[in-house]
């Protein structure tokens, strides 16, 4: 049973890697979701240590 929990989590992981590389990096879906993509945006920037690190990400590694 708890491999099928870990396989679930880490398939939410790839995903939401998948979504900041897609709409983050790359800029598809900027039309239809500005908000996210913006946020998906400064997480990978961040991420890549290209830019300021949101506040939230940073309180949630500490």
């Amino acid at each position: 049973m708890s491999v099928f929990i870990f396989t679930a989590i880490a398939l939410l992981v790839a995903l939401g890697v998948w979504g900041v590389v897609a709409m983050g990096l790359g800029g598809k879906g900027k039309q239809k979701h500005p908000r996210l993509a913006n946020r998906f945006a400064r997480a990978a920037q961040a991420l890549n240590g290209e830019g300021e690190v949101p506040e939230r990400l940073e309180k949630l590694f500490r």
